[in-house]
């Protein structure tokens, strides 16, 4: 039995996404791990640093969905709310206000502060 829910569907999956350098997962518990390289802050850990082996991001929420980008990540929690960390260089991350990276998960938030869902 996996330990992941290992459904993957190109770069946006409901389980593990691994894109350059690191890797985003839900267990099958709903808590979100990450593991790889952390140069860009992909791994959405405090600690900044790169890790061989799974690493607990968050475990205070039931998590959905995951995607991840060239140097960045996002993820949905059951209630359909994104969160982003990483590298922000083009805004992809935030509401407008571009800045250079967001070490931890960030909710993103829509037009007038509305959840996505």
């Amino acid at each position: 039995m996996c330990r992941w829910s290992c459904v993957v569907v190109s770069c946006s999956c409901r389980g593990l996404c691994r894109v350059v350098g690191f890797t985003i997962a839900i267990a099958g518990d709903g808590s979100l791990w990450s593991w790889g390289l952390n140069a860009t802050r992909g791994l959405g850990l405090a600690d900044g640093l790169s890790h061989s082996k799974p690493q607990l991001v968050d475990k205070t929420q039931v998590w959905s969905a995951v995607g991840a980008g060239y140097d960045f990540a996002i993820a949905m929690n059951q209630k359909g709310e994104l969160y982003g960390w990483g590298s922000d260089g083009h805004g992809q991350l935030s509401d407008g206000k571009i800045v250079e990276s967001m070490l931890l998960p960030n909710m993103i938030n829509g037009p007038r502060n509305r959840k996505l869902k």
